[in-house]
């Protein structure tokens, strides 16, 4: 704490000037709709089929090509517990953990400098993800 203690003190104690009205001068825009539509099947299957093969599961040990072999019911639940999570009717554990596994740079390793930490995310989450990365970017457009 005493490294950063400077450095916190400087970023919450710092009185920058501002202009009250500034937001008058911001252009209203329309409504985008597309963001908040149900998800639909069709962008479901697109984000699955955009998983990379070969992947590493997150906390619940699912990985990516298991997910990608699903076929009829199945698949169909897994649509719909990202449906309801979107709706708001569900909230899952897994999607607020990340297994993160420390990996070696090169160099020497005594260093504590010369790790990097990996996070590996429920994939069903990364499915999750996709769909509103797809959502944002056409908003962009």
């Amino acid at each position: 704490m005493k490294v950063w203690r400077g450095h916190f003190y400087g970023v919450y104690n710092k009185h920058r000037s501002r202009f009250a009205n500034a937001a008058e001068f911001i252009r209203r825009r329309e409504k985008f709709e597309e963001l908040e539509k149900t998800i639909s099947w069709t962008e479901f299957c697109k984000a699955i089929n955009k998983l990379k093969s070969g992947k590493s599961p997150g906390i619940n040990g699912v990985p990516p090509d298991a997910l990608k072999c699903l076929d009829g019911r199945n698949k169909r639940q897994v649509y719909q517990y990202i449906v309801d999570f979107w709706e708001g009717n569900a909230d899952y554990w897994e999607w607020h953990t990340g297994l993160c596994v420390l990996v070696p740079k090169k160099g020497d390793l005594s260093d504590p400098n010369k790790w990097r930490g990996i996070s590996f995310m429920d994939v069903c989450l990364k499915v999750f993800s996709s769909i509103l990365n797809d959502r944002l970017f056409q908003l962009l457009d």
